[in-house]
């Protein structure tokens, strides 16, 4: 493992005065003297990142679970023919079905081959009706635009796309929130002629996200888990909802991400005062083109460096899931 050390005072971020190629060789030595069970569990670094990476493993398996139902989805015969077909109420009555019957996902829309919204769920996972209001609401919105939909019906080399939206049309309506979300769209695609007749595109409760986040944490340490973007951007509901400041400055994230773009280091190690910070890079191939996304981690430093001296590892809390719908 290989760390890009930065040292970070106030709001501004530099380089330490060590050359960046000596950082790279300390961090090595340290695994080739030390041996890699001791470097893991004796440099805040690699605790601060072990930590980082079991986030990340978590969400990335909640996203590919996620997506992979939204493929199979996509390729059902009765869909298929429903979409081309243009059959509102059977579809209303699949996605219903749909839901129903999945473990992760909490909106499924269809949309037909222009990108207009042909039905979506009006039932929640537990058989409760959806607000008709709130539905309507949906139902008329212009959905041509979106790059996670037109992406899947233009793109010809596009199978399936993942975007982590900070202003879903979906989950303000049937969630109250501030428009976070994780969008997974599929194009579907008639299997006699290979045309795209239409679009899957389903949501997850960025709940889901947060409970994997709060469902790890350090032995003892106190720490800090966020989603970031590399412009700084926060999937944080206080955050969004500008009820509370971001802890670490959207500035700070933007420089903090730069290296990522000329290495391919996966996290990025820094010392910000009184705390350490980490950055660890999400890495899901179906990702929208355009926007980075990171597991931004807070944690103090002696903290951090008490339950590195005690050998301790970052450790996983059962979370229980919620999918409530107001």
């Amino acid at each position: 493992m290989v760390w890009y050390v930065l040292k970070l005072r106030g709001n501004e971020m530099k380089k330490s005065s060590y050359p960046f190629r000596l950082a790279v060789v300390l961090c090595a030595a340290l695994l080739a003297v030390a041996g890699p069970a001791a470097a893991e569990t004796a440099h805040p670094a690699a605790l601060m990142a072990e930590y980082g990476h079991g986030v990340r493993a978590g969400i990335n398996d909640l996203v590919r679970k996620a997506l992979l139902q939204t493929q199979l989805l996509a390729a059902e015969p009765e869909l298929i023919q429903a979409v081309t077909a243009g059959e509102t109420i059977p579809l209303v009555d699949l996605a219903n079905l749909y839901i129903m019957n999945s473990p992760v996902l909490d909106v499924v829309a269809f949309f037909d081959e222009e990108g207009g919204i042909l039905a979506m769920n009006t039932q929640d996972s537990q058989g409760k009706l959806l607000a008709k209001e709130k539905i309507d609401e949906i139902m008329r919105k212009r959905f041509v635009e979106r790059g996670v939909i037109a992406d899947c019906l233009t793109n010809k080399a596009v199978d399936s796309l993942v975007e982590f939206q900070t202003h879903c049309d979906f989950t303000p309506e049937l969630y109250n929130s501030s428009g976070l979300s994780v969008a997974l769209s599929s194009p579907i695609v008639d299997p006699d002629t290979g045309a795209k007749v239409g679009v899957i595109s389903t949501r997850l409760n960025f709940q889901r996200v947060l409970d994997v986040v709060e469902g790890r944490r350090f032995s003892d340490a106190k720490a800090d888990v966020f989603l970031v973007s590399d412009a700084g951007e926060y999937f944080s509901e206080p955050i969004q909802s500008g009820l509370v400041e971001p802890p670490v400055a959207p500035e700070v994230i933007r420089a903090l991400s730069g290296p990522f773009e000329y290495t391919d280091f996966q996290n990025i190690f820094a010392e910000d005062r009184d705390d350490y910070l980490t950055l660890v890079q999400i890495n899901i191939r179906e990702m929208v083109p355009g926007k980075n996304l990171y597991i931004l981690v807070r944690a103090p430093k002696d903290a951090v460096e008490e339950a590195a001296a005690m050998g301790m590892r970052p450790a996983d809390k059962t979370v229980k899931q919620k999918r409530e719908v107001s």
